[in-house]
């Protein structure tokens, strides 16, 4: 017998520096087996509860113990979970570098545009030929509330970033840095990518909240990055962003945006030959958008 799962159309991704969502009541924890779906496990469990009234589920990307590395994310496993969820609307939260000195360690950046420089990650759920749209990787409905929650809170930001997403776990060569500064690439991290392409693929809305946290190698007159470095920043800059959250989560919308069409054009294998497999994901994903 299938149990049933708890439903949310809100969630919130958490990463490097927030692992859990303090403030969560009548909290519901799925376990990970109970989310096993056609691309494994996900990270971690998945909490569903009510955060000031608001029903919202929270998983941690990284998994319970940040056990998993950027490359071993199961992203497509997480994006599934959520669908399956109910999940229709996802603010996700990231740790990244500054390319910039306009960018100071511990000012909230909202990245409107992507660049992907992975090398060994699946970026969509298909192997059948599906194209969905990235020409604006982040849904701009879900910015603008994460802009005006961030307003509202009264903390200073950025409110246009591109994110350049490498492969990690190791951080930058300077040559690598200096690169991504040439190209007026702002902020660099190491999960955005895939995770927001299977985002859209799976018709959720999504905006990132990113927390600068260090200066990139590229910046020669800063010193060069390390985990600890990092991690002393992570204390500010949560802060921050749970004084964020209380706005954004309470106020959070359905726009009237396009997103959860990301499939309607997106297909060009012929329908007659997809395999069932994989004509089974496709038509779960059309159903629950």
């Amino acid at each position: 017998m299938t149990t049933k799962l708890p439903k949310a159309e809100l969630a919130i991704m958490g990463g490097s520096g927030f692992a859990k969502l303090v403030g969560l009541t009548n909290r519901v924890i799925i376990p990970r087996e109970a989310l096993i779906g056609p691309f494994g496990l996900p990270s971690g469990h998945i909490e569903i509860g009510k955060f000031r009234g608001k029903k919202v589920a929270f998983l941690c990307r990284h998994g319970d113990g940040h056990i998993f590395n950027p490359t071993y994310i199961n992203y497509r496993a997480n994006v599934w979970a959520l669908k399956m969820l109910g999940i229709k609307k996802c603010y996700c939260i990231s740790a990244c570098g500054s390319l910039t000195n306009d960018i100071k360690l511990g000012v909230l950046t909202v990245p409107h545009q992507l660049i992907d420089k992975t090398k060994l990650r699946i970026r969509s759920f298909f192997e059948i030929a599906v194209h969905a749209s990235m020409a604006q990787p982040f849904c701009e409905s879900s910015r603008q509330e994460i802009i005006t929650a961030i307003n509202i809170a009264e903390l200073p930001h950025i409110d246009h970033a591109k994110y350049v997403t490498i492969e990690g776990p190791s951080y930058s060569t300077q040559a690598e840095s200096e690169d991504f500064i040439f190209r007026n690439f702002h902020i660099v991290g190491m999960t955005t990518s895939p995770e927001a392409h299977l985002l859209r693929e799976a018709g959720i809305c999504a905006a990132y909240i990113t927390m600068p946290t260090d200066y990139d190698a590229g910046l020669g007159e800063h010193e060069a990055v390390t985990a600890t470095m990092v991690a002393k920043v992570f204390g500010l800059n949560v802060k921050k962003v749970k004084k964020v959250l209380r706005h954004l989560i309470v106020n959070a919308t359905t726009p009237p945006c396009q997103c959860h069409r990301s499939l309607d054009h997106a297909l060009h294998s012929d329908i007659e030959k997809i395999p069932d497999n994989e004509l089974r994901i496709l038509e779960i994903l059309r159903r629950l958008m």
